[in-house]
């Protein structure tokens, strides 16, 4: 349902169900897609006149909405807010891109350095303020700037990678921007066998059910899967959500799962990890109510 009153581009009543990849949530009472500059800053307007929350979201793979309604505004970069295109020895791309339509634009370029990240059902936006990564890489290796939102001034900004603070899992832009696109180092590069990754990612990933993808952070040189599968934690089950026997830092949903059936299990997970083993399991999934703005 498109909303009339101010933005061509605002939908209302959105389930947050298809928002996400887990599949779960309650209704988010505004989503905005912007296309480009103008479409943005009308929507902190929209926001800000109405006193409402934000957040910003890519392709909601790392991300756990509450079973609660959101009543707030989800800001969705389009996915051609930036056309995607190399000029030079730089790659383009918009916060929306998915990660696979970069890495494929790259490869019919002749560049391979970005096969990678076909692996990660993230969208750029959202894996530049996670720093996603796969098979050892991260997106951050070969990113040199970022342009962003600052929300609290809407101030538009062009950040190079340099002022960028990325740790595992992280960077200094989340919470505090709204990234919109990015440049990248674009260079010919041989083939780095992207269909024998992909075939790995099959074969050691449980992709049948809907899910978020890795739940915790991996122990420096330990592997946050093999610590839970070790702790006898695979098939675990509260509700609808379950530990996935083929990968154990899986939760998925199998159905019907909620929010609280996903929370109440990480919690448990956690649990038993820590008296089994001692580590102490840090999330690398968000929980949606942890990444809401206030203007």
């Amino acid at each position: 349902m498109a909303c009339p009153e101010v933005l061509q581009n605002l939908l209302e009543f959105v389930p947050a169900s298809s928002l996400s990849t887990w599949g779960i949530g309650g209704t988010v009472r505004y989503v905005s897609k912007p296309k480009n500059l103008d479409e943005v800053l009308e929507s902190f307007k929209f926001a800000k006149e109405r006193g409402l929350p934000i957040l910003p979201l890519g392709n909601g793979s790392n991300l756990l909405f509450d079973d609660e309604d959101f009543l707030g505004i989800v800001i969705k970069v389009n996915a051609d807010y930036i056309p995607m295109r190399i000029d030079g020895d730089r790659l383009f791309v918009s916060a929306g891109k998915m990660l696979a339509s970069m890495a494929r634009y790259a490869r019919q370029h002749g560049c391979y350095d970005y096969d990678y990240l076909a692996t990660i059902p993230g969208a750029v936006g959202g894996s530049i303020v996670n720093n996603a990564g796969a098979f050892g890489r991260e997106i951050c290796d070969r990113l040199l700037s970022v342009m962003a939102i600052e929300i609290k001034t809407q101030r538009l900004l062009n950040i190079p990678r340099s002022e960028i603070e990325f740790a595992y899992r992280k960077c200094s832009l989340r919470g505090t921007h709204l990234v919109l696109g990015a440049e990248f180092q674009f260079r010919e590069s041989e083939d780095e066998g992207f269909s024998s990754m992909n075939l790995y990612r099959k074969s050691t990933q449980p992709l049948k059910f809907p899910s978020a993808g890795c739940v915790f952070k991996n122990p420096p040189g330990n592997s946050a899967g093999k610590i839970v599968d070790e702790a006898g934690l695979k098939n675990l089950r509260v509700g609808d959500a379950v530990v996935s026997d083929i990968h154990a830092n899986f939760i998925l949903n199998m159905k019907n799962a909620t929010a609280e059936n996903v929370k109440e299990l990480v919690s448990l997970v956690q649990d038993r990890v820590f008296r089994e083993t001692g580590h102490q399991l840090v999330r690398e999934i968000q929980y949606a109510s942890e990444a809401v703005i206030s203007l």
